[in-house]
């Protein structure tokens, strides 16, 4: 491991150091520390907001870059500063910093799942640059060469079309990658997370040609080492590059990039089994999963994006994206069947291979009609996935054998002596378990300005076509079509500035979502069930005043929602899921030595029209009502470059099931650190500690007992060059 570190290092030191001593090195100096830098070109990425943490504008997938002052949705947007301060490596660990956003697996999850304003997605509904059909479930989790992370909340439909992986309800994300900037970008970065996990990262960025008309954006990260976690080890590497030509008319870019994710002994999820009151949560940092575990998963991936101006009212745009990933795991899995923490751990055997491409066309024409200017945008898009996988359970020859062990007290057997490993080609085998998928949409929407800009109105519709099947591997894996189904979601949206520095907004818009199947313990397991529409009305006001920034909002989403009877134990779509909210949101910065970012929904996640009103008026399982998630920074006067961070989020108690008959409890994270900035050499350097869970926070959720991470300690030093 140090050996790979120190090679990392003396390599892209040594670029750095012969890139640094140029000719024009004197330009490139400066006397100021490097609070806010733009990460990318001026024309692409809007600039952040005051204080650096959040963006001014975001990328809404169809409606193209907005500012978020001039946007009837909610949008916040993550910057590459944010998460350089809080040395964070992973979208899971940005994103959460927003009070709508709820991570609901471990890291070490294959299922990179959340909740967005109560409803789930995955990293996998995530957006690259706007386009579709890039990242799995898992790996695609790292935001190494990322310079924005986007959260659009909501349904979306409309903006961003239904993902291959079909779950974006409440919300998506969309990953900006970073650009070559007009100023030259060569940085180092070391990082230590206790208990012995070791890091580098380097960013390296061009521009190149008479007119610096092309650019070259490289990111390299690494990390090696056991975590806090009992008797588990994580190895992750990332490498980025981002390629650009632009020119008066025409701006192409191309994407690269390469990420490995490999875990020993982390567990997974540990479920209950039983009708009995919840155990209480573990020992933070105790480790139920055998540490013979591991999962193994690599993400590749490839995107060409261009755009041309035909005159000064049309422009054409189209992107092709591919990626290929592949995981090899042998999972672990817990199932609770006492109050006490009695727990069977149960394995998996797995192994599977992704591959999705997707390419989209689109024309955005600008017009005037009489005193009204007009923004019409269509596109076209066809995507297409599929994933090919296989998987050995408990009893089947080369399986592993459950373990009896217990929640607080985790057994330790001798490992398996003749342990099976699967190898890729597995998966194509012919006890296929995986699926096809495609989904090509057009959608057309116009956004009507009038009054002087004052008045906004956005009026769309997006055709969406959903087809999936599976491989049935009981047919010898034969491909078996679930449904093929197509539908028109309409959205209209209304944005009214009676003052230059106020805006008032309200929208509409509809959701698909790809049918859900019934669970395990369901008898009718497996199931498949057809896609579903989803409903969202929202009304909000946004303020800025120039150095700080406030929205706020209350929405409705209803969704269709899967039910198990208790009694017949049959899972149907037969009821639905109303979620109303309120959302506040406060970001900028104050006296020019003080920054905040963050905010607090409320939440009535209501079960209504449920068969023969079982549940109707229970609150829907795993969502909190109140979610607060606030952070900020000062500024120390007495000493220059010293700045002090904090972070708070609080989650509220969540039901576990249905009839609310068990409730998990709620938890509170607190987050310090400090953060220094000065010259070495005459070059900028930032050095950065941090202690994660300060108070050993023992929160959980019911399918996953190690949400919590226990207190954790980070360190870190970068240096430009």
């Amino acid at each position: 491991m140090k050996s790979v570190l120190l090679s990392f290092g003396l390599a892209f030191g040594a670029s750095s150091l012969a890139l640094a001593q140029s000719p024009d090195d004197d330009s490139r100096k400066t006397d100021v520390l490097p609070k806010v830098r733009v990460e990318a070109t001026e024309d692409d990425v809007s600039e952040p907001y005051a204080g650096g943490q959040v963006a001014r504008g975001a990328e809404l997938g169809l409606l193209g870059s907005r500012d978020i002052f001039e946007t009837p949705f909610n949008v916040t947007s993550f910057t590459a500063q944010a998460m350089a301060d809080q040395q964070v490596t992973r979208v899971a660990d940005i994103i959460k910093r927003d009070p709508s956003v709820q991570v609901v697996h471990s890291p070490s999850s294959f299922d990179q799942g959340f909740l967005i304003r109560g409803l789930r997605t995955t990293v996998a509904s995530s957006s690259f640059d706007g386009g579709p059909g890039v990242l799995p479930s898992y790996a695609g989790n790292s935001s190494v060469g990322i310079e924005r992370v986007e959260v659009i909340k909501g349904a979306n439909t409309l903006l961003s079309g239904v993902s291959l992986s079909g779950l974006s309800i409440g919300g998506a994300l969309n990953l900006v990658p970073k650009r070559a900037t007009d100023t030259p970008v060569t940085s180092l970065t070391t990082q230590y997370d206790s208990h012995s996990q070791y890091g580098i990262s380097g960013d390296l960025g061009r521009r190149f040609g008479s007119a610096d008309q092309f650019g070259m954006r490289v990111n390299a990260f690494a990390q090696e080492g056991e975590t806090a976690i009992d008797d588990a080890n994580e190895d992750r590497h990332t490498v980025t590059v981002a390629l650009d030509y632009r020119t008066d008319r025409a701006r192409l870019f191309l994407d690269l990039g390469e990420d490995s994710y490999e875990t020993r002994g982390l567990p997974t999820a540990a479920g209950i089994d039983g009708d009995f009151p919840l155990p209480k949560n573990p020992r933070l940092g105790s480790n139920f999963a055998q540490p013979f575990t591991f999962s193994d998963q690599r993400l590749r991936y490839v995107v060409a994006r261009g755009e041309y101006d035909i005159n000064e009212h049309l422009t054409l745009r189209a992107s092709a994206n591919r990626a290929h990933s592949e995981a090899r795991a042998l999972l672990s899995f817990g199932v609770i069947t006492d109050a006490d923490g009695t727990l069977d751990e149960y394995f998996q055997n797995y192994v599977a291979v992704d591959d999705t491409y997707a390419f989209t066309a689109g024309l955005t024409a600008r017009f005037t009609t009489g005193p009204i200017e007009h923004e019409l945008v269509f596109s076209a898009v066809q995507a297409k996935g599929r994933n090919a996988q296989y998987g050995i359970y408990d009893g089947a020859e080369g399986s592993v054998a459950p373990v009896h062990s217990n929640l607080y007290d985790p057994a330790r057997p001798p490992p398996p002596t003749d342990l099976f490993f699967m190898d890729y080609d597995d998966a194509d085998g012919p006890l296929n378990q995986g699926f096809r998928n495609e989904n090509p949409t057009i959608a057309l929407a116009d956004t009507l300005a009038m009054l002087e800009d004052r008045l906004q109105l956005t009026l769309g519709v997006r055709q969406q076509r959903i087809s999936w099947g599976y491989f049935d591997a009981s047919l010898g894996g034969a491909y078996v079509e679930a449904y093929d189904d197509k539908a028109y979601t309409p959205a209209a949206a209304v944005l009214f500035k009676p003052y230059d520095r106020v805006s008032i907004y309200g929208n509409y818009i509809e959701s698909l979502e790809s049918g859900p199947s019934a669970p395990d313990e369901a008898i009718n397991r497996g199931e498949i069930f057809s896609p579903s529409r989803n409903w969202q009305t929202e009304a909000g006001v946004k303020v800025d005043w120039g150095q700080f920034g406030a929205t706020a909002d209350v929405f409705q989403i209803v969704r269709p929602s899967g039910l198990l009877d208790p009694v017949t134990h049959v899972f149907s779509v037969n009821g639905k899921q109303r979620n109303r909210g309120m959302e506040v949101n406060v970001f900028g910065e104050l006296a020019g030595i003080v920054r905040l970012n963050g905010g607090v929904q409320y939440l009535e996640p209501k079960l209504i029209d449920t068969q023969d009103g079982t549940f109707d008026g229970n609150e829907a399982p795993g969502v909190a009502r109140l979610s607060i998630a606030l952070s900020a920074e000062a500024d120390v006067p007495a000493v220059s470059g010293l700045t002090v961070t904090g972070d708070v989020s609080r989650r509220g108690s969540t039901y576990v099931d249905d009839a609310n008959t068990r409730k998990a409890p709620g938890f509170t994270l607190v987050d310090v650190g400090l953060r220094y900035a000065f010259h070495l050499w005459d070059r900028p350097a930032v050095l950065r500690g941090g202690v994660n869970n300060v108070f050993n926070e023992d929160g959980g959720t019911l399918d996953n007992f190690f949400l919590m991470t226990p207190r954790t300690y980070q360190l870190s030093a970068s240096m430009d060059f």
